[in-house]
């Protein structure tokens, strides 16, 4: 049935009109929010694919077909400098030479200048003059500007792409457009900024209450042993705070008591556990908890806290037993108790012997034999150490255990069997760490008695056994007792021979200054002939290398590493390094990939990081060991023996009297030039000062102390460090040997051992040191006094009265 549509009425103009205005503004206004870019950068990213984002070659900034190889890494690195696997050092140049607007604004910024230093760097030409703009923006707050200049950057910094990034999204952040930030956020999920990251999304995502991402998120976080972990502590805390059952908690709490000693973290972790539980962490944690922090307390040489956590009786599977014995008689043996170590360490020699956990099995044994000598119970230290040397002749304890073993012997007077064990060292341990010593203790032991002839034959056997590696020191103990012994028996020609020998194989080593000394007896001038050959080949502008080829030099982590080491941001660019293929070796020996890790030390030395260099070649490589600093390998020894805080030791120097290169020596010895370092005695600063040596020595010679803060502070603590060795030098007579010596031992223990052995020469004397910390103290602060001297463009060598 059909029906009459109804008639429409018409709509007022007055009605109608103001409607369409306003759905027409309405429709320009959704127009303009759509067609905004999410965010700002992304015009400049369109070819990204944001799940791989990371510093991959795959992801230049340009279209690309599916086809395509990837672009070498060279493509994106200064070609000069880096092509595939070579890296060509000779070209290395940072982007602050020749600018002098990048460097005054950089020093601007790091002088808090920021108004100054945006003046200076937009008159620079560089393109890396934009990455100080950027971070001297932030440090303004100015966030607006860093997300308007990052777009711009991305071609010119492209190797610092996913730093730019970083910075966009905190700016984001900061100014409160979570959404922003999170889209950004997990563009760094795959690359060098993932742990920020990750924690800047687990901030987002609980400022927007979505707890189940968060959780998960945090999970993630807690689940990653490679990150720090305060930082898996702190997702721990967050984690807590998220409702869960009380076996969750319980877990939780445990794992963040044993990962960290901060007192605000574990006074949280308690109330946490009263308020869940009715209980502290210490009643609540399980046997594996308490075993986990006392190890954790053990390692960070907090041993009356360990020993008391580990003293409680408490029922434990055997593996953890085992642990709780051993940590306990450890941390014991380092308070000097040994008598309540004994029957720990007995305890933990039984159970670990039943367990696989063979690491601890040694251990055990070897920490039993030193328990067992240290209370004078010498026949059984002889059983265990004997055991470490029968049972796991292969494992690196071995060694050790036979010259424990044969110094045992050697305290019951037993000399046969002292020989005898330490020729089984020479044998079976050729390349042990105790090889050297097991040769030179039968030698220094005719020393001592004056059986020169016997010397001469042991000496001679010794120095066609042993090899010479860096740092040299062995070696050159050989070479300059052979001249010794030869220069005490009247045979002088043979003597100069072996002295020289020292000095051109053993270069600025403490034996070498020592020959150059015995060699100015023998005959007046001829050291400083000697020198003067030596260093006349000086070319200190040439570097040791052009050119170093290895397969990590063409990765991305390297590339960005270097970008950053040429922008100058030291401390991102020494964050760059963990971010490396292969991580950073901390001793020296045989070194993998050690062409690609010269590289890395060479770029650190030239960017002007001095301290992370020094470490590498000074402590690590070594490269500069065999030569005198001439030529191309002067840089090598520079890299070695850097010149750090020289206006306040040349100042505390002209104060004190004391040799400006005594005290570079020292404090490259002590601290490594790091003046925040902290010994697990508790000394401090560059030169290592115990805070009661530094309220006395303050007092003595008027010098301002408030407190132990003043002894990080370079001045005051090299201030004091020279008054002390001032009043040292005077004490001992202005003998090196002997006042260096001193400022390690303490001077009452320099007066005993030098009145009980009053009529024995100096070089002789520190051989006879009992104490192996000091006397290895003194030859390496007098050996870097000696470089140090030679570095500072002097043609002499420094007089020891010996």
């Amino acid at each position: 049935m059909c029906q009459t549509p109804a008639k429409t009425r018409s709509i007022p103009v007055t009605i109608w009109l103001p409607m369409a205005i306003f759905a027409l503004f309405s429709l320009l206004v959704t127009s303009f929010v759509l067609t905004r870019p999410r965010v700002s950068f992304a015009a400049s990213f369109q070819t990204f694919d944001p799940a791989p984002f990371s510093l991959t070659t795959r992801d230049l900034p340009k279209s690309k077909k599916a086809d395509e190889k990837p672009a070498a890494a060279s493509v994106a690195v200064p070609k000069p400098l880096i092509a595939g696997d070579r890296l060509y050092i000779t070209r290395f140049s940072r982007y602050k030479a020749g600018d002098m607007n990048l460097t005054r604004g950089v020093e601007k910024y790091h002088q808090g200048d920021y108004p100054g230093a945006l003046s200076m760097l937009a008159k620079s030409t560089t393109p890396q003059a934009a990455w100080w703009i950027l971070k001297t923006h932030y440090k303004n707050k100015d966030f607006s500007a860093i997300i308007k200049l990052v777009p711009s950057l991305t071609k010119s910094l492209f190797l610092l792409r996913e730093d730019l990034v970083f910075l966009q999204m905190k700016s984001y952040l900061e100014k409160g457009d979570k959404d922003n930030a999170l889209i950004l956020s997990r563009l760094l999920l795959k690359g060098p900024r993932r742990l920020e990251a990750l924690k800047i999304q687990a901030r987002i995502l609980f400022e927007k209450k979505d707890t189940v991402s968060e959780e998960k998120l945090l999970k993630t976080l807690v689940g990653m042993k490679e990150i720090p972990p305060r930082d898996r502590v702190e997702a721990i805390l967050r984690l807590l705070e998220i409702p869960r059952t009380k076996k969750e908690r319980r877990g939780l709490l445990e794992q963040a008591w044993t990962m960290t000693l901060r007192s605000s973290i574990i006074t949280r972790l308690n109330a946490y556990a009263k308020k869940w539980f009715k209980m502290n962490m210490l009643r609540l944690a399980s046997c594996r908890g308490i075993v986990e922090r006392g190890a954790l307390l053990n390692r960070r040489n907090f041993h009356k806290k360990a020993s008391q956590l580990l003293g409680r009786k408490i029922r434990c599977p055997r593996p953890l037993k085992c642990k709780k014995d051993f940590y306990l008689a450890r941390s014991l043996f380092f308070l000097k108790q040994y008598k309540r170590a004994a029957p720990s360490i007995g305890r933990a020699v039984i159970t670990c012997e039943k367990t696989p956990l063979v690491e601890l099995r040694v251990k055990a044994k070897y920490l039993a034999g030193k328990i067992a000598f240290a209370r004078g119970r010498y026949k059984t230290a002889i059983k265990a150490f004997g055991r470490v040397a029968r049972e796991h002749p292969d494992h690196s304890y071995g060694d050790d255990g036979l010259y424990r073993l044969a110094l045992t012997y050697r305290k019951m007077k037993n000399e046969k069997a002292f020989h005898r064990t330490l020729a089984a060292i020479t044998r079976s341990h050729t390349s042990g760490d105790k090889f050297p010593d097991a040769l030179w203790l039968p030698i220094l032991s005719h020393l001592e008695k004056s059986r020169w002839a016997k010397a001469s034959t042991a000496l001679k056997k010794a120095r066609s056994l042993i090899t010479p590696t860096p740092p040299l020191e062995n070696w050159g103990r050989i070479l300059y007792w052979q001249g010794r012994v030869a220069h005490i028996m009247g045979q002088n020609t043979k003597a100069m021979t072996h002295y020289k020998e020292c000095v051109a194989m053993a270069p600025l080593t403490y034996h070498a200054l020592l020959s150059l000394n015995r060699l100015d007896e023998l005959q007046k001038g001829l050291p400083q002939t000697i020198l003067k050959a030596v260093l006349s080949k000086n070319a200190p502008g040439t570097l040791p290398w052009s050119v170093l080829t290895h397969p990590y030099f063409a990765t991305d982590s390297f590339a960005r590493f270097v970008e950053l080491a040429r922008v100058g941001d030291e401390p991102l660019a020494l964050a760059a390094l963990h971010t490396l293929k292969s991580p950073l070796p901390f001793k020296p020996g045989k070194i993998s990939h050690r062409p690609f890790f010269k590289g890395v030390a060479m770029i650190l030395h030239l960017s002007g990081f001095y301290r992370q260099s020094y470490f590498l070649m000074g402590r690590v490589l070594m490269d500069h060991a065999h030569s005198w600093p001439t030529n191309d390998t002067r840089i090598l020894w520079q890299m070695a023996y850097p010149l750090l805080h020289t206006g306040a030791i040349k100042s505390v120097a002209l104060k004190t009297r004391v040799e400006e290169t005594v005290l570079m020596g020292l404090v490259r010895e002590e601290s490594g030039f790091s003046h925040k370092a902290r010994s697990t005695a508790g000394a401090l600063g560059l030169a290592q000062i115990m805070p009661k040596t530094a309220r006395h020595i303050a007092k003595k010679f008027h010098i301002p102390y408030r407190n132990t803060g003043d002894l990080q502070r370079p001045a005051t603590n090299l201030l004091i460090a020279g008054s002390y060795l001032k009043l040292l030098k005077k004490m001992f007579g202005g003998k090196r040997l002997l006042y260096v010596g001193a400022y390690n031992c303490g001077e009452g223990a320099m007066k005993r051992w030098r009145k009980a052995d009053s009529k024995v020469p100096l070089d002789l004397f520190v051989e006879k040191m009992r104490v192996i910390e000091t006397r290895n103290y003194i030859k390496k602060v007098i050996s870097s006094m000696f470089v140090y001297h030679l570095l500072s463009g002097k043609k002499d060598f420094p007089v020891l009265s010996l």
